[in-house]
Order: C-alpha cells, then structure tokens, then sequence
C-alpha cells in the first residue's frame, strides 16, 4: 500500500507553514519525494507564493520525532490504527524557507484592483494553497507528480480580507493569520492526488 503524509509547518508571506511526509515503501523500497513545490495563490491573481525544495532540504524523520507524532495521537484511536501503518523510515520533512522562489508578478492595475476587490467585491474571494511531490519512478511506483489543492473562501465582510488589503497598500507589516488555510496532514498514494488525511485532524 502507497501512500504519504506531509505534516506542513512553514514560514511564508502571512503566515507559518512547515513540511513532513510519511512516504510508504513501493515493493520494499521507500520511496521518499525528491522535490516539494507549494504555491499560494488569491483570486485569479498572479501566485502570492512559490517555494520549491529539494533531495538536500528533505531530511530524514528520527526514531524519536516518531514516538512524538505518537504521543501526540495517543488518545485517538482513529488517528493511531492510521500512524501505526508506517515507520519512521517512512517518513522525512521537507524545510520550506520563508521568502518566495519567485517574484510576485503582478502589474500595478492588477494590484490595485485586489486591493478593490479585497475590500468592496460582494463576492468571496477565493485564498488557494497547492502542493506538489515528485519521486523517482526509477523506485517504483507509476507517478512521478502527486498534487492536490485546499481552496477557503474569504466572504466579504471578513476581517482576514481587510487585513490583506492593508498589507498590500503597505499600512500594515505585521503578518496576517488566516484561519484553517492548510490541512495539517496529506496522503499521497501512487496515483496522482495527494489527498488531506481527516483521521489525523484533531478536534
């Protein structure tokens, strides 16, 4: 049984993101990703965020990070009968810095039309973070890419969408917390999505 887990937890634009994955074995062989892109994305707008991370930023997990991650679910049996599938060889984390790989391309009409839309658009406006692995087929397994995406909608009237506005006009500096953006675990079996893990979300 494919799969694999990123636990994220990283230090972005606005808020904190940062990466673990639990990679199950294909035919005995762990194959671990050889690359992490993550990307945040406003509206249709150009991506806010872009990060992509490699063999030599994707560490190993220890024997005691595990027993941790399994202290840390002790009480709920769901979200142990879901561990206990895999070993600390399973899993490795993935450090994602801070700054952005790429510039932020947007124009200055496109800028100050978000700022508009943050602010006076009657409609939601949709905040995207996406993922994507990559493995070496040379391991096993039939894809190399594994993605998925997690939407939420900043319906007008909320506070996180006047607290953007202010970061871009350049009036605030402080960062923006934007509740529920990530899902703190992925599952990513041999096929193509890389799914949130609900057995692993705590109440």
């Amino acid at each position: 049984m494919g799969g694999l887990i990123i636990f994220f937890l990283i230090c972005i634009i606005w808020f904190p993101l940062l990466f673990i994955s639990l990679v199950r074995s294909v035919v005995g062989v762990v194959n671990h990703p050889i690359d992490v892109t993550v990307t945040v994305k406003l509206g249709g707008y150009e991506p806010l965020f872009t990060m992509s991370v490699q063999q030599q930023s994707i560490q190993p997990f220890t024997e005691a990070a595990y027993e941790q991650l399994t202290k840390d679910f002790g009480n709920n049996a769901v979200a142990m009968q879901f561990i206990t599938l895999y070993s600390y060889d399973d899993i490795v984390t993935a450090m994602i810095e801070g700054s952005s790989g790429s510039v932020w391309r947007i124009s200055p009409p496109s800028r100050q039309e978000l700022i508009k839309e943050l602010l006076e658009s009657p409609v939601d406006l949709t905040l995207r973070l996406a993922w994507t692995f990559q493995r070496d087929l040379g391991k096993g397994g039939t894809v190399e890419h594994t993605f998925d995406k997690h939407s939420i909608d900043l319906e007008p009237g909320n506070p996180v969408r006047a607290d953007l506005a202010s970061l871009l006009v350049g009036n605030r500096t402080q960062p923006v917390f934007v509740p529920n953006m990530f899902p703190n675990y992925i599952r990513a079996p041999n096929g193509a999505e890389a799914k949130p893990v609900s057995q692993l979300y705590k109440e």
